[in-house]
């Protein structure tokens, strides 16, 4: 598919945890040279499409799809059932009680005015200069 297999391996470290994400500066630890020898040796030592030929190449990306559609297939059904006993739950606690919320928004014409001195006009957000 043309995609580069560096940004593939690296894409696969951060979907495992190798990277702390949710730490604040995890960017500084990518400038170091130890995350990135190991993508480019994993990139090195993987198999190349010209070393299998065309044939399992073809019959990989065949079994690839099927198992993507297979899973997915099984999730909707998980979904379809998960949602089909919340349903059921609800059914069956009927002393639940709907709500109806009605908001009224009001409008102050004066605070939306030319005479208001705290009003800026949207106008003076749009970008009409680039420079």
């Amino acid at each position: 598919k043309k995609l580069n297999p560096a940004e593939i391996v690296f894409m696969s470290f951060i979907n495992e945890g190798r990277f702390d994400t949710a730490n604040t500066g995890w960017q500084i630890d990518l400038l170091s040279d130890a995350a990135w020898n190991e993508i480019e040796e994993i990139c090195k030592t993987a198999l190349q499409p010209e070393q299998l030929g065309e044939a399992a190449m073809t019959d990989i990306i065949e079994q690839g799809c099927r198992i993507a559609v297979a899973l997915i297939e099984e999730e909707a059904k998980r979904d379809a059932e998960e949602a089909k006993k919340q349903t059921q739950q609800m059914a069956d606690n009927a002393h639940y009680v709907e709500e109806t919320v009605i908001v009224e928004e009001s409008y102050d014409p004066y605070y939306y005015s030319y005479y208001n001195a705290f009003y800026v006009s949207p106008i003076w957000f749009t970008p009409l200069f680039i420079w």
